[in-house]
């Protein structure tokens, strides 16, 4: 008669793989470790299936072509998987013939977003290699499928990292590779067991406007149409739990030179102990991690704790302990500079600039503050004449 081991009738767990794009494998198992160390995600290991995997004609490792006979490209994988979402968070990355992890790019990179296989998590990441070789054999109406293949060997060949453009074209503007599920189950749960540590529970997706996917539709008519609950304005959840994963499109403006990093947002009981946490873990970690508060307003629950940490690069980390959904969103400094001239900014009014890395401040920008002239404005545009002369339609 324990009510909170009563089994009920409800919607069959289901949950995404959000497949990031890594510079280098080092930089790939650094982020896992990270992951794990600050949000308690639980690695999956993929050592004994790995080489397994890459014998298979479908496989991520068989979708390059080599330039050279015997030259196999050969990608990494790794996972880790949020034991309360059940999203798993799989990581990328080419090896590469020359590369020291430092040339190219050098942050991760939102890749792919697929429907997990219920069945095994070795089996949903497999699935989510075989969705983007497959991506990568298709001409998608902006790159020949030859091309693409090409463009990869050569950056493996040179010590060049792969970023996302390489793989979905500079078209996509922002829309990463998306399979979503079709339909839903309904099956026996237990739903009594205790679930402790944060969950992630939201993931944005920062694209421009007008991008659209090959077959011609937007994010939001994706979204529209997949049949996904609307919780809040702006919110789709992904189905199958009343716990599932939401996903934020966050259109950027028409003026935006660059796109904001994605956010991952992680639930939890509460941000100033998780703050006092964090700080704790500082005492024993090399490199070390700082937090900054965002979209507090006085009421109780609001606002949102952002990580800093030097593996997150790339990516928006976030902490929020409201239970209820919102359709606003609080922007980081990031996106508010993201259509601004960066050698016009002044490192001192840069709030956090040294940690979050995006903005860089340098004594020639100062001196543009000093000594600058009525043409300066205009001459950094014309180092930057994209931005200048197209602001996206």
């Amino acid at each position: 008669k324990n009510r909170n081991r009563r089994m009920r009738r409800t919607l069959a767990t289901k949950s995404p793989v959000i497949t990031l794009l890594a510079p280098n494998t080092r930089a790939s198992n650094r982020a896992q470790a990270a992951f794990r160390s600050l949000l308690g995600l639980e690695p999956v290991e993929l050592n004994e299936v790995l080489d397994k995997w890459r014998l298979d004609d479908r496989d991520l490792d068989a979708a390059i072509t080599p330039l050279f006979p015997g030259r196999k490209r050969k990608w990494d994988s790794t996972a880790s998987r949020c034991s309360r979402s059940q999203v798993i968070l799989h990581i990328l990355s080419m090896q590469s013939e020359e590369s020291n992890g430092e040339s190219g790019i050098s942050q991760l990179q939102l890749l792919s977003i697929t429907d997990r296989n219920e069945s095994s998590s070795l089996e949903s990441v497999l699935e989510s290699r075989r969705f983007v070789a497959s991506s990568i054999r298709e001409s998608n109406g902006y790159i020949p499928s030859s091309m693409k293949a090409l463009s990869l060997d050569m950056l493996s060949l040179t010590g060049r990292s792969v970023s996302v453009t390489h793989i979905v074209g500079n078209k996509r503007g922002g829309l990463p590779l998306l399979k979503l599920p079709k339909g839903s189950k309904y099956e026996e749960l237990n739903q009594s067991t205790k679930e402790e540590g944060p969950r992630l529970r939201e993931l944005s997706i920062p694209h421009y406007s007008d991008s659209t996917f090959p077959d011609g539709s937007t994010l939001f008519h994706k979204l529209g149409t997949s049949g996904f609950s609307k919780p809040a304005v702006g919110l789709y959840q992904w189905p199958g739990s009343d716990k599932g994963v939401m996903l934020r499109p966050i259109p950027a403006a028409k003026e935006d030179r660059s796109l904001p990093p994605p956010s991952l947002v992680f639930q939890c009981e509460s941000v100033n102990d998780e703050e006092v946490r964090i700080a704790g873990l500082n005492n024993d970690e090399v490199v070390k991690t700082t937090t900054a508060k965002i979209g507090f307003t006085g009421v109780k629950g609001s606002g949102q704790l952002i990580l800093f940490h030097p593996d997150f690069r790339g990516l928006d980390i976030r902490l929020c302990q409201a239970n209820r959904l919102s359709s606003s969103f609080a922007e980081a400094q990031e996106a508010l500079m993201t259509g601004a001239l960066e050698a016009l900014q002044h490192p001192n009014v840069l709030m956090e600039a040294e940690t979050t890395s995006v903005i860089s401040s340098s004594e020639s920008s100062s001196d543009l503050h000093d000594k600058g002239d009525c043409w300066v404005e205009f001459r950094e545009n014309m180092k930057q004449p994209s931005g200048y002369w197209n602001r996206r339609g």
